[in-house]
């Protein structure tokens, strides 16, 4: 599905809850409803299902239809298939302004034609790791902050935008520039954000920060096991 691929692409590598943009233009977000269309067209053609791997050949059905409460005429069978320049339709039932064809276009830029057979994925992969483009460093740095302080610098750490600020700016921005930098090395960056004093104080509380929040980073948060790990320790 294009438009789920669009969402956990949006909050995995960039850090966006792009989930009210399918639906509608909300005047407290940056990205518009065409924007996120126009994202979700980079995965027109990709089917999930198909162990072959071909980009372009075989398209899974839609679920706009379940998730706009829209009835597709008895017999009918409601897919989004892109056409051959990449285009994705939206069906007007899911769409505040009209339906039509969207083409690619990468947040913040104009949309894009391909051709039959032309890779798309791929240089949205580009557009996301590019030095100038912010989202996919911070994205990463918060969710390895998370990793290791129980919770992001932004919190919660998919939830990038204007009135969700990070607590402590000027640290994402220094570890994010580290990281983009370094050629996005993870190892780097797990190195870097050990090496900070936040994460070398102790837990226990100390004069001075015995209330003090998991937000202030003031000491150590005791942080309980993953489900994962806790599954791995009973074994």
């Amino acid at each position: 599905m294009a438009n789920v691929a669009a969402r956990s692409f949006a909050r995995l590598f960039l850090g966006l809850k792009l989930a009210c943009a399918e639906c509608h233009d909300d005047p407290r977000e940056p990205w518009t409803q065409a924007e996120f269309w126009g994202l979700a067209a980079y995965f027109g053609r990709v089917n999930p299902n198909d162990d072959r791997g071909q980009d372009g050949q075989f398209v899974r059905p839609g679920t706009i239809a379940e998730r706009t409460g829209y009835k597709a005429p008895k017999g009918s069978d409601f897919r989004m298939t892109p056409r051959a320049d990449g285009s994705l339709p939206v069906h007007a039932e899911a769409w505040t302004g009209a339906g039509g064809y969207h083409a690619p276009r990468v947040l913040g830029g104009r949309p894009r034609n391909y051709v039959v057979g032309q890779a798309m994925v791929p240089e949205l992969a580009n557009w996301a790791a590019a030095p100038d483009n912010p989202y996919l460093a911070r994205a990463a740095v918060n969710r390895w902050w998370a990793h290791f302080f129980a919770r992001g610098l932004v919190h919660p750490v998919d939830d990038f935008r204007p009135d969700n600020p990070p607590t402590h700016p000027e640290a994402l921005a220094v570890l994010a520039d580290e990281f983009t930098r370094s050629h996005h090395d993870l190892r780097h960056l797990i190195r870097c954000v050990c090496a900070t004093a936040a994460y070398q104080r102790t837990s226990r509380p100390a004069p001075g920060n015995e209330t003090a929040d998991g937000a202030s980073y003031a000491r150590m948060p005791v942080k309980v096991l993953t489900a994962e790990a806790l599954v791995d320790s009973l074994g």
